[in-house]
């Protein structure tokens, strides 16, 4: 039933969520994800306060490109927003939304695709980004996670610029292998892929 609720909240069925969190609450009333996902979607409704529905506000959202979701040493890394707490756009944001950067000053400042303040990269990365931009490198983001005040994203190197060839745009101490951010559908199904492979060999 949660997965169900958080997939009616991101399409924008609040008065269905809604519904499925009261029989959630009904047959388990000490369930804590329930109980989130409720003070979630208060907090959306009481947020539409401009009479649009939140389906019209999805249909606004960009799916991030799934080249994004694959993590290359030294070009690409995660990390979890600053100054998200209390934002309103931040509880609209779903896992694979691709979001935009905007220099400000010696950080970066990271936004919806409409311009929507979403939160802060933290100050060493947000930095040393801001350089490169100004340098010409250039950046592609999406959300990984969100929760009601946290959001941690994926930020890909899309263009290097040729005066910045030998800097990396995210050091790592060790050497890793390229790493894939997959959703739980695709990941199970990898899974079932490998365990029917398993019970052919065996037969």
């Amino acid at each position: 039933m949660n997965r169900l609720v958080k997939a009616l909240i991101e399409l924008g069925s609040y008065e269905e969520a809604g519904g499925v969190l009261d029989k959630a609450c009904d047959i388990a009333p000490y369930n804590n994800i329930a109980k989130k996902h409720r003070a979630r979607l208060a907090q959306l409704v009481a947020d539409d306060d401009d009479g649009t529905s939140g389906l019209a506000n999805q249909n606004k959202k960009t799916a991030g490109a799934p080249q994004i979701f694959i993590e290359e040493s030294g070009k690409s890394g995660t990390t979890v927003l600053r100054n998200t707490e209390g934002n309103k756009a931040v509880r609209r944001l779903s896992a694979s939304e691709q979001v935009v950067f905007l220099r400000d000053k010696n950080t970066v400042t990271v936004c919806t695709i409409d311009g929507q303040f979403i939160g802060h990269l933290e100050p060493k990365l947000g930095n040393r980004l801001a350089r490169l931009m100004d340098g010409g490198n250039e950046y592609a983001a999406a959300v990984v996670t969100v929760n009601v005040d946290s959001v941690s994203i994926i930020i890909k190197e899309t263009f290097k610029h040729r005066s910045l060839q030998n800097v990396c745009s995210f050091p790592t101490k060790a050497k890793e292998g390229d790493r894939v951010f997959l959703n739980e559908t695709v990941a199970r199904f990898i899974r079932d892929e490998d365990s029917d492979d398993d019970m052919k060999k065996r037969t």
